[in-house]
């Protein structure tokens, strides 16, 4: 742990350098300066298996299990994931929890934001940011890979091409390319895609009203609206800062730390320890608390075993010929 937490000048030098230090004293030196315990949930953005996942469970039960406090700090650091894990995620959460703080090093996106407007309040940076809640649908590719679209790209596009038809037959201009796309259409997908933006809804809306918002569902319902306004954000991946937030959720709910902060800066080297350790070490998931940290790694496609070489066979020595017993 640095001697003075100033401002920090060569974090990620002397973290390189320093590969054994006891990131252990970084939590507790954080759990001093605001009076709480901490748990922490860091989630590499490049693996592909980063995302929330009901395989974070037993992991997540195991930290929240050894973490003895009514009120706890929850530094995360996701890009999202699977809306019903995260539900579960927030379930276990504020079962276990009265009040809970988000702490936000630098980025929770999407279903990791939904786990912050679960929270009573978000601790923010001056580089920290969420992300618009609008949800993503998994689509086949005709290669039988997968990609991830935007749920409410499917609805806008079904809604457009109905507009473009309709206009093309009043002013009596050809419709045969917008007929032949609508014949491609999905029913079933544009279906999952209004549900699943329903769903994204319900949930925001549940646990804003529960918490945030301090049982004002008309203002909970005015939030997720904004957090799911794709026509402003325009992208899924959009930045919306600690100055955006502020304007967005409820008065005092969003703690902003400046980059001078003493408590920023221990919050910052802890970050990009964690941080460090996923990407020096290729690994998925970082769970921890006073206790201790652990990762989560990925199995890779394990070598095939060499076949043991063949054996010659042993040459066949020739047999001698029996003699008669002796009489």
């Amino acid at each position: 742990m640095t001697e003075k937490h100033g401002k920090s000048k060569r974090v990620l030098t002397r973290i390189l350098n320093e590969p054994q230090e006891n990131i252990m004293r970084l939590i507790r030196a954080i759990q001093e300066l605001t009076g709480r315990k901490l748990i922490l949930y860091v989630a590499n953005f490049t693996h592909p298996l980063g995302g929330i996942h009901l395989s974070d469970v037993l992991p997540f039960e195991e930290i929240l299990r050894t973490t003895d406090s009514p009120s706890v700090d929850f530094l995360l650091n996701s890009p999202g994931g699977e809306i019903n894990a995260t539900e579960k995620l927030v379930t276990m959460l504020r079962k276990t929890f009265d009040n809970i703080r988000v702490i936000v090093p630098n980025r929770a996106k999407s279903a990791a934001t939904m786990i912050a407007l679960a929270s009573d309040q978000v601790i923010m940076g001056y580089l920290s940011e969420l992300g618009p809640i609008d949800s993503q649908i998994l689509v086949p590719n005709p290669d039988g890979t997968i990609r991830l679209i935007p749920a409410q790209s499917v609805i806008d596009g079904i809604e457009l091409l109905g507009s473009r038809i309709a206009k093309a037959k009043k002013e009596g201009t050809p419709l045969e390319h917008y007929v032949s796309m609508a014949y491609r259409v999905d029913p079933s997908l544009w279906d999952l895609a209004i549900k699943a933006q329903e769903l994204s809804s319900q949930f925001a809306q549940k646990w804003l009203t529960k918490f945030m918002c301090k049982g004002d569902e008309k203002l909970a319902e005015e939030i997720t609206s904004k957090f799911m306004d794709v026509t402003k954000f325009l992208s899924h991946g959009r930045m919306i800062s600690t100055e955006d937030a502020k304007g967005i959720l409820p008065k005092d709910a969003v703690i902003e730390l400046g980059r001078d902060d003493p408590l920023w800066n221990i919050i910052w080297e802890l970050y990009v320890r964690l941080e460090t350790r996923l990407n020096f070490e290729r690994v998925v998931k970082a769970f921890g608390n006073e206790t201790g940290i652990f990762t989560i790694g990925a199995v890779g496609p394990q070598p095939r075993p060499r076949s043991p070489p063949r054996q010659q066979p042993t040459p066949r020595q020739p047999q001698q010929p029996q003699r008669p017993p002796p009489k």
